[in-house]
């Protein structure tokens, strides 16, 4: 788990008030795997004061080349409503990666989940 400054590469709407953010992480997540997740701050203020979770929806760069996540997320409040409004270029306070990720064997075609919240 480390706590950094990642900058946002891209934040493209991808359906109605819900979005894709990729950003750079300078380090940690070379290893990152599916069911972990991040806590982002979305604002340098004290509102919204506390870290809001957000599960790791991909990784950007390649295998070798790792550099960086994205992230899905919809509008539901304050937090995301900034986060939206940001622009590649500008940074967001990121803790992670958090939680027991889990591999995918090889082979597998089919995988179900049940969660709960936006960004899985």
């Amino acid at each position: 788990m480390i706590q950094q400054t990642a900058t946002i590469v891209w934040n493209r709407q991808a359906g109605p008030a819900c979005f894709r953010m990729g950003l750079s992480c300078p380090q940690g997540y070379e290893n990152a795997v599916a069911g972990q997740f991040v806590m982002l701050r979305s604002h340098s203020g004290l509102f919204p004061l506390l870290r809001r979770p957000f599960s790791l929806f991909g990784r950007i760069g390649s295998a070798e080349h790792p550099e960086g996540i994205e992230l899905l997320y919809k509008i539901l409040g304050t937090g995301t409503r900034q986060m939206a409004d940001m622009a590649p270029g500008q940074t967001i306070d990121l803790l992670g990666p958090l939680g027991r990720g889990f591999n995918v064997p090889d082979g597998v075609q089919n995988i179900y989940l049940a969660a709960g919240g936006m960004g899985v």
